[in-house]
């Protein structure tokens, strides 16, 4: 069995300042023994009272309490100071990294270089990694040496639009960078995130701000037909981007020959068009948009063509050539209403007969030789 001894010193004094309660004269008090007797007894201890040298004036007393430990109590003990010390390594541990995210950030803003739709970014190296100090992070300095070995520093580059959106727009080890493909009106922001293996600051940089003035409208996409009739036409069309200024109004134009006219201007992005269009026509309609800055564009043209109708009725037939039991039946072309015409029919009624009338001919031609006619009858021709 593992034996284990706690040693407790009770001492006093015959001064006045170090005097304790339980001792008189310098000597242990019996009845004060007696009573830490029967109280260690109880809990396995052994007492032991022996007086420390000194002179008169300074004669101490001193009491040693000696407690066996079993082996289980031994280990517990020795567990508790195992975890008390990996507890205050873990606190060591955890402030040195929050020291080294603190130097890793960058207090200047990045440094913007214009060009049109795109800049360049340049930003300093933390001082950590570049081991400039200033006098007040001099205490820092040892600090450098924790960094993991043979590891490049990464550098995260966050840009925030207008809209409140953020993107990353460069991750690398470069302290520079381009960012392409700015909107006109926007306005920008970009902040530097550096990070080393493990390590990453505790915040981002100040903030470099960048904005580029409002333009027109950009083109809009060519509008499209989503309902029609011989009577109507409905087009609607998708806002363009408004490029740094709200869009005011659109203007719709249309055109049935080379002229176009306008037909709608105002907010909404959808028109119905009420108009007795001609069957088959050709019917062409664009959009244009308008901000503050000025009008777009016009988009492409989309193009309507009114569904064909039947051709309109024929105008009266003519007899032009009429001999002896013989007779030719011409007649006109009327509007083919969007289609071309493919067959006549040619209707006879004898009225003698009183048959009514019947087709004699049915043919692209627009006229037909009558024969086999009798003399003194009447003859009725429609188309």
């Amino acid at each position: 069995m593992c034996i284990v001894l706690r040693v407790v010193i009770i001492w006093s004094s015959h001064s006045n300042a170090y005097r304790l309660p339980e001792f008189s004269g310098g000597m242990a008090s019996d009845h004060s023994d007696a009573r830490d007797t029967r109280s260690d007894q109880q809990h396995g201890a052994q007492n032991v009272t022996f007086v420390l040298g000194g002179g008169n004036r300074s004669r101490q007393v001193a009491k040693i309490k000696i407690v066996n430990l079993n082996a289980q109590q031994a280990e517990h003990i020795k567990a508790e100071q195992l975890r008390h010390k990996d507890n205050v390594l873990k606190m060591q541990a955890e402030q040195k990294k929050k020291e080294i995210c603190e130097q890793l950030s960058i207090k200047e803003a990045p440094e913007v270089t214009a060009g049109g739709y795109s800049v360049k970014l340049n930003w300093k190296q933390p001082e950590i990694i570049s081991c400039q100090y200033s006098e007040k992070l001099k205490s820092a300095e040892h600090l450098h040496n924790l960094l993991p070995k043979h590891t490049k520093i990464t550098y995260t580059i966050k840009m925030t639009a207008k809209d409140k959106s953020t993107d990353v727009v460069y991750s690398g080890s470069e302290n520079f960078c381009s960012v392409n493909d700015l909107k006109p009106g926007g306005n920008y922001s970009f902040c530097v995130i550096p990070s080393i293996g493990e390590f990453t600051a505790s915040a981002p940089s100040p903030e470099a701000k960048y904005s580029l003035p409002a333009e027109i409208p950009s083109t809009p996409p060519m509008p499209k037909i989503v309902a029609k009739s011989k009577s109507s036409v409905t087009i609607r069309w998708n806002a363009p981007s408004d490029n740094g200024a709200l869009i005011i109004e659109y203007s719709l134009e249309w055109s049935m020959d080379a002229d176009y006219k306008q037909v709608y201007c105002g907010k909404e992005k959808q028109h119905k068009m009420v108009y007795k269009f001609t069957p088959g026509s050709l019917t062409k309609f664009r959009v244009k948009a308008r901000n503050e800055i000025g009008w777009s564009q016009f988009s492409e043209s989309v193009t309507y063509t009114c569904a064909a109708a039947a051709p309109e009725a024929p105008p009266t037939p003519e007899c032009v050539d009429i001999r002896v039991c013989h007779a030719t039946i011409r007649w006109s072309s009327p509007d083919d209403n969007g289609a071309p015409i493919t067959s006549y029919k040619l209707e006879m009624d004898d009225v003698d007969t009183g048959y009514g009338f019947r087709v004699i001919y049915q043919g692209e031609q627009a006229c037909y030789s009558c024969s086999e006619l009798h003399r003194k009858s009447i003859y009725k021709f429609r188309v």
